[in-house]
């Protein structure tokens, strides 16, 4: 056991970096990255959206594939919905690093993950995140991400099963989930965290070079 070390996996920095001069533009941009399923909370954070934006001018978009009867449930949420959702549907990663880029908050409402790179990958893009508190993901991102105020964590409702909620948990997790969507909206003009270099340093920490640079050092 003393010959193992986990170095952990990487995000590349020549796609995922950010803007240098972001500005906070009308509507706010909010964007989900991954599957279209309901184990991805995506019904909640459709219904979660549509409520809010009777408060505030913004735009969600749902980025990622899926089939069956729950990809197109949620097409058909979301044309029905009461904000502006748009759906590019799969992207390259190139693609996906230039809608980031563009965006203001990235939302996780997963009910279920393992470590979701993408939450490093939206990072070190410039967002805001919105995320589960998924099992692992505090301690991984570390205290000198979660000090900032860049991550709110939502607390998941009771489970029946590893990704499936208990349907009467759900309206107190779309109430704390807005929570923390009206709680990022509310710290996008003041995200002096973005110019912090130890945050920046961290953030840049998991990118392949600096992955690979660990693996160097210990062979």
């Amino acid at each position: 056991s003393d010959r193992i070390t986990v170095v952990g996996s990487g995000y590349d920095s020549d796609i995922f970096y950010p803007l240098d001069n972001s500005q906070i533009v009308k509507p706010i941009q909010i964007v989900y990255a991954g599957k279209l399923s309901y184990a991805k909370g995506l019904k909640s954070l459709i219904y979660v959206c549509s409520n809010l934006s009777s408060e505030f001018d913004l735009e969600l978009k749902l980025v990622g594939g899926g089939s069956g009867e729950e990809a197109e449930c949620i097409k058909d949420l979301a044309m029905a919905a009461d904000c502006s959702i748009e759906m590019p549907g799969l992207v390259s990663q190139a693609q996906l690093g230039k809608i980031f880029r563009k965006s203001d908050i990235f939302c996780l409402p997963s009910f279920y993950e393992g470590l979701p790179l993408v939450l490093i990958e939206a990072l070190a893009s410039g967002l805001q995140v919105v995320t589960t508190d998924l099992e692992g993901v505090k301690s991984w991102l570390g205290d000198q991400i979660n000090k900032t105020g860049a991550v709110e964590y939502v607390e998941l409702p009771e489970l029946k099963e590893s990704d499936i909620p208990v349907e009467s948990e759900l309206p107190d997790y779309e109430r704390r989930l807005k929570k923390g969507l009206k709680n990022q909206i509310d710290r996008l003009r003041n995200n002096k965290y973005l110019d912090d270099p130890d945050f920046r340093k961290t953030v840049e920490s998991w990118s392949w070079s600096e992955v690979f640079k660990k693996m160097e050092d210990y062979f």
